[in-house]
């Protein structure tokens, strides 16, 4: 399973150099170590939409606030969680089951340095959904998905961001016998790979990012049965200053998951941010 991420990784960091060597397009400007705030930072965020990785995880509005304390040395210890503001429910031969709203509470450490950034995630699904017991933690019946992101690019040099993602732990088993997800003994190992190429349109203050995403193999956990295609579209970010100290941070989406045959409009607003 590694040999096969390592190679869909190294495929990809190929692609982004071809990428970045034909592009005659300014880059945004990247982010350098000293400008990274330190201490108690947060942002407080409204969604249209849960959208995440090719999925529409909640096809409703959402608050989405992050909290974390960041150190001068790099390390990050923070909690991100989204709370849907309206209540799920499955309607099945006539009978309706209500799921109630849709919730995450995700705890996070992550380090940081320059170009390079490796986060460790603990997804945990809240809400009636599936396994909501936090304190399980056994194999085969446990809500929590232990992931580990790394993120390399982004700077001046290389504005380029790949990103690479596994489910080392939790809810993601293979498929059993009779070929169903989540019900096999083995963990499945769902990764996902993703490219960002962030530009700024300095004349307007906007930044445009097209974006493209896979995962190199069947994953229940991103709903695909081999290597697939999961996003691709643009990101298109801009401040916008009401007054002199107070400015609103805004993301319009537009991006399709070829495999799923769906297409997402999505809207971000961060109300208050540190």
């Amino acid at each position: 399973m590694f040999k096969k991420l390592l190679f869909a990784s190294l495929m990809l960091l190929n692609l982004a150099t071809i990428a970045q060597d034909s592009s005659k397009q300014t880059p945004a400007p990247a982010a350098t170590e000293s400008s990274i705030p330190t201490g108690l930072t947060y942002d407080l965020q409204l969604v249209s939409r849960y959208y995440w990785r090719g999925l529409d995880i909640d096809n409703a509005p959402a608050f989405q606030p992050d909290f974390g304390y960041t150190w001068k040395n790099g390390f990050r210890a923070g909690l991100w969680g989204t709370f849907g503001f309206k209540q799920m429910k499955e309607t099945v031969d006539g009978v309706t089951e209500k799921f109630g709203n849709y919730a995450e509470f995700d705890p996070y450490i992550s380090y940081t340095k320059n170009w390079f950034s490796v986060e460790l995630n603990d997804y945990f699904t809240v809400s009636t959904i599936g396994e909501s017991n936090y304190t399980n933690f056994k194999k085969g019946e446990t809500g929590h998905s232990g992931v580990i992101n790394i993120t390399m690019g982004g700077t001046k040099k290389f504005p380029l961001i790949f990103t690479a993602s596994t489910v080392v732990y939790g809810a993601d088993m293979a498929k059993d016998a009779n070929g169903e997800w989540g019900l096999g003994d083995k963990n499945n190992y769902s990764s996902y790979l993703e490219l960002i190429y962030p530009i700024m349109v300095k004349s307007i203050d906007l930044e445009i990012a097209p974006e493209f995403a896979m995962t190199p193999w069947g994953s229940g956990y991103y709903l695909t049965e081999k290597a697939a295609i999961v996003s691709a579209g643009v990101r298109l970010s801009k401040s916008l200053k009401f007054s002199e100290k107070y400015s609103m941070p805004v993301e319009i989406s537009l991006l399709n998951n070829p495999n799923l045959k769906r297409t997402f409009f999505v809207a971000k607003f961060s109300f208050l941010t540190k």
